[in-house]
């Protein structure tokens, strides 16, 4: 192909996945303002966020409750699995907000030094 064609074929590829990216925008209604939270791709809606803090805490407590019964420790068990719930709660949220909340094993870009002590680099002591 010579460099002044006019049909380069990535030019083409490239208009063909705006328009298609265009109409998936569309059909979902992606790209729009809206009023409810967490229209925003990667960042928690505030109902996920306290859903998350609340399911916690209910947690803890029916857990609570549940171990009161059991062994009759009536309101130690609730106190203390309350307490662990709405703290195991706030650790959602922060990793919610974070952005910790991805699936196993993926990793930020810039984390390739994860789990290194800056030791591995350096000769070893031989006796």
């Amino acid at each position: 192909m010579s460099g002044g064609d006019s049909r380069d074929p990535l030019d083409a590829l490239g208009r063909r996945l705006e328009a298609a990216q265009r109409r998936r925008d569309e059909e979902t209604g992606a790209g729009k303002p809206s009023g409810s939270a967490g229209g925003g791709r990667g960042a928690p809606g505030i109902g996920r966020v306290g859903l998350e803090l609340i399911v916690a805490a209910v947690a803890g407590l029916l857990l609570g409750v549940g171990f009161d019964r059991w062994f009759g420790t009536k309101p130690v068990g609730l106190l203390v699995f309350f307490a662990l719930g709405i703290a195991a709660g706030m650790l959602n949220v922060w990793r919610a907000v974070m952005g910790m909340g991805q699936a196993v094993g993926l990793r930020k870009k810039g984390d390739d030094q994860a789990g290194r002590t800056g030791n591995e680099d350096r000769p070893r002591d031989e006796d």
